[in-house]
């Protein structure tokens, strides 16, 4: 190709690109045949320096195309989203900025991306190990059974149990309680899969400080496997452990164990005793103003039991009865009848506790011990498992031996703390070794805040 034809090229390509679609041909004919007669009037260089002119006038078009392409378009800030990109762009770092370029040059972003996501799969991997292993399919059988230990005759000594109340089936509850429990605590208890996805992220995100309103599968797995705190690994754990617990029960079981195993302040556990604890009647018979004063305690049963804090239950009694009518599980008139019982008049007292099925403290707890160590049990596992322990105890030294340490006045006290002297005591068959009575501290019986048969280890 001459130099004249590369030179006619480039003048046709320049023509185009500056005529619209609708310009004619005759006349992108005459405006070009104008510029060729133009640079023939021209010396040699003179056409070589218009040629070089034509080739960067060509290129500047090409710019401006592809610096008008990433121009971005102004930020709407009517508009919510228009705010918050409006804001970001405050921190948007130029394309020129030497961190943004390092940040580019060496794939920062892609790299971080690749650690987070590796994070979380560990973490993710490790939670589901968790819940694979928490042997979940026990728990309905640990809150019923009950750990059994004998006398040397064989009569029946105390009983150890899992479950901290007394354990009634569903059908055992009122309605009025299981519709008020729901209506507060989680609404789609029976339609969802045992989480609540949302909270959880929220939870996660905050690093456990928000997120809170639970399902009852997950406060049934908190109850049951973890403790109170505010973490995010507790509430990961939550998570995973209420999915196989919905894989495992249904959910009428679900409620029931919940049920069951609820704290409502006072030392008492459960909706049975709860029952006799505040209204002095059963679960299966409480009222409609009682069910909701017994679910509103779910909540935070310090602040809202009638007997600390009568006001304060009697207005989270009166928002049960609000979300049950939300819910659609009561009539509002039914509502505002329950909303107008005088909580004093329904409180009676009627628990008797579960004393006596420990009635022998020392002893137990050196039973206790003797297990983990010769089986290689855990505490837990005793105490759940439904076990038969059968022991040397006689029945009478052991109380004689305790009503003893039960009269202080017969050990000396301090003139100057006012302290009681302590002993300790063991009873032995001298024949067999058989150990028939054992007491740990003065006072021990009554006070068991700690384990009462160390005191009279040998040293």
């Amino acid at each position: 190709m001459t130099f004249f034809d590369n030179l006619k090229n480039k003048l046709f390509k320049e023509e185009n690109s500056g005529k619209g679609k609708d310009s004619q041909p005759a006349e992108k004919s005459k405006n070009l045949q104008n510029k060729i007669k133009g640079l023939f009037a021209k010396k040699p260089d003179e056409v070589e320096q218009a040629v070089e002119d034509l080739d960067m006038s060509q290129e500047s078009q090409e710019t401006s195309r592809y610096q008008r392409s990433k121009q971005k378009k102004p930020i709407d800030t009517t508009k919510p989203l228009g705010k918050v990109q409006a804001f970001l762009s405050k921190f948007t770092l130029s394309p020129r900025n030497p961190i943004r370029r390092f940040w580019r040059r060496y794939h920062i972003g892609k790299i971080l991306f690749i650690l987070v996501a590796m994070l979380v799969l560990t973490v993710g991997s490790y939670l589901f190990y968790i819940a694979k292993t928490t042997n979940v399919s026990d728990l309905q059988d640990a809150l019923k059974a009950t750990t059994v230990i004998y006398d040397k005759e064989g009569n029946q000594a105390g009983s150890l149990s899992g479950q901290k109340g007394t354990y009634v089936e569903l059908d055992a509850i009122s309605d009025s309680l299981e519709n008020a429990v729901i209506a507060t605590e989680d609404r789609t208890f029976y339609e969802n899969s045992g989480v609540n996805v949302k909270r959880f992220l929220l939870a996660i995100v905050s690093m456990g400080r928000f997120g809170g309103g639970s399902t009852i599968t997950q406060q049934l797995a908190k109850n049951a496997f973890l403790t109170q705190e505010q973490t995010v690994t507790r509430k990961a754990k939550e998570f995973f452990l209420s999915l196989e617990l919905t894989k495992k029960y249904s959910k009428q079981e679900i409620l029931t164990m919940y049920l069951n195993n609820a704290y409502f302040g006072n030392g008492v556990w459960g909706v049975e005793d709860a029952s006799q604890k505040y209204f002095g009647t059963s679960a299966a018979n409480l009222t409609v103003d009682e069910a909701a004063t017994l679910a509103g305690m779910l909540k935070g049963p310090e602040i809202y039991n009638p007997i600390d804090n009568i006001q304060n239950a009697t207005n989270r009694r009166n928002t049960v009865l609000a979300n049950m009518v939300d819910d659609k599980k009561l009539s509002q008139a039914d509502a505002d009848s329950a909303a107008g019982v005088d909580m004093a008049s329904r409180l009676d007292d009627t628990y008797q506790g579960t004393g006596d099925d420990y009635k022998y403290p020392s002893y137990f707890d050196a039973v206790i011990e003797e297990a983990t160590k010769t089986y290689g049990l855990s505490e837990d596992e005793i105490v759940k498992n439904g076990y038969k322990i059968y022991t040397e105890m006689d029945a009478n030294s052991q109380a004689n031996m305790q009503q003893t340490y039960e009269n202080t006045y017969l050990f000396p006290t301090s003139e100057s703390d006012g302290s009681t002297a302590q002993s300790a005591s063991v009873a032995l068959d001298p024949t067999t070794g058989a150990v028939r009575g054992l007491v740990g501290r003065v006072g021990g019986t009554s006070d068991t805040t700690f384990r009462n048969f160390q005191l009279c280890n040998p040293r």
